[in-house]
């Protein structure tokens, strides 16, 4: 025997947020041979669950959200713009991960301007001087979703 989705496409994505929380979202089994054809039963009002951690570094426990009213709650977090589930051709998946790619290079000054504004808030205006010192900032960075190409000022205090 084997599972449905096994060698085919994750259906749990999750992220770490600047502020070291994290997101879990659970996307509908629509992927796969096996459910081909469904595309046409998805509701028009599908919202996916979406889970969200209070600490990245413990998912033990998180708030999911499986309505729309779970969004409109007192203890909500998290805000639901829009959900669109159907087949894509190949082209059309190419087209969208290029897209993605960039609006994330369009960012990438703003990315910057954000992880030295955590950097100097928590460590203050000075550069590290040794690897250590480095070390510990960039991992600060780096637990807040900053990849290494955000912090280049940071990267450069290490030539």
């Amino acid at each position: 025997g084997s599972t449905v989705l096994s060698g085919m496409t994750p259906n749990v994505f999750a992220k770490r947020t600047r502020n070291n929380h994290a997101v879990l979202v659970v996307t509908p089994e629509l992927c796969s041979t096996a459910y081909r054809g469904l595309w046409d039963n998805v509701r028009k009002d599908f919202i996916p669950i979406a889970v969200r951690f209070e600490n990245a570094d413990e998912l033990t426990f998180g708030l999911a959200y499986v309505s729309e009213d779970a969004y409109e709650g007192p203890k909500s977090h998290l805000e639901f713009v829009s959900a669109e589930v159907g087949p894509a051709t190949h082209e059309e998946w190419e087209t969208a991960a290029e897209t993605i790619d960039q609006v994330m290079l369009e960012f990438e000054d703003q990315w910057c301007s954000l992880a030295e504004e955590a950097r100097v808030k928590k460590f203050g205006t000075e550069l590290p001087v040794n690897y250590p010192d480095w070390a510990r900032q960039a991992r600060f960075l780096q637990q807040r979703g900053f990849e290494s190409s955000h912090f280049a000022g940071l990267n450069a205090s290490r030539n």
